[in-house]
């Protein structure tokens, strides 16, 4: 998408930036899990996702079609669902 007052730059869609860091993080648990070496992306990825859907940055509504549209491999599927509902519990904590 087009940044606003900057010619010839684009930046991702904060929705498809929160499907995007929901899949990560979803790899990089199992992955650790596993016994593998990726990085654990942890609470930051997810809190800034939080941030975003509590400041209406992005709608909720959106998140979730987009999310539900996604391709995951089946050991994902299991895995990001886990991090929505972390997601979606921290939203409405608040």
């Amino acid at each position: 998408m087009p940044v606003p007052g900057c010619e010839n730059v684009f930046g991702i869609d904060p929705v498809d930036m929160a499907v995007t860091k929901v899949a990560a993080t979803a790899r990089s648990r199992l992955s650790r899990r596993l016994g593998g070496e990726m990085p654990d992306r942890g609470l930051k990825d997810i809190n800034t996702i939080v941030a975003l859907l509590k400041t209406g940055r992005i709608a909720r509504d959106e998140f979730q079609r987009r999310y539900d549209a996604m391709d995951y491999a089946p050991a994902l599927v299991v895995e990001s669902s886990n991090v929505i509902e972390e997601i979606l519990h921290m939203v409405e904590a608040a």
